[in-house]
């Protein structure tokens, strides 16, 4: 049995009520409740755990539940992701000067450019500025 969260409910019972259902059709009915974003993402979630299936082409899917039994919970186990090494390694390989530069020229200058200057990587700078929070950025000023 497959475990779906109530959440993606809503979206697997649009397509029980009516297969072949489009996409449209599904995020005209859901997205009182939702984005397009999390529409999108809660079919690719069904499409993988087997619960509905799509025919057509690319432009014109039609959307089928699959008959597959599934039982609804609200604690669904997620995998627990690994500490990504590369972010880590590339935040770590920054000194202080460096943070304090950033902090001061990331808005006069293209993210190219500062890495560029500071001898960096343009993927570490993105890194950094993406795994930083604004907050803390915004105080180095």
């Amino acid at each position: 049995m497959i475990h779906l969260s109530s959440k993606h409910l809503q979206v697997l019972q649009i397509i029980e009520a009516s297969p072949g259902i489009k996409y449209s059709d599904i995020f005209e009915q859901a997205k009182a409740s939702h984005g397009q974003h999390w529409v999108m993402t809660a079919i690719k979630t069904l499409l993988d755990k087997g619960l509905i299936y799509r025919e057509g082409n690319k432009k014109h899917y039609q959307f089928y539940w699959t008959d597959v039994p599934y039982q609804v919970s609200e604690e669904v186990k997620h995998c627990h992701r690994m500490p990504d090494l590369l972010i880590q390694n590339a935040l770590s390989e920054l000194t202080d000067e460096q943070k304090y530069y950033i902090r001061h020229h990331r808005k006069r200058m293209t993210r190219s450019q500062l890495a560029k200057k500071l001898g960096i990587s343009k993927l570490a700078l993105t890194l950094y500025l993406d795994n930083i929070p604004n907050q803390i950025i915004e105080r180095g000023k």
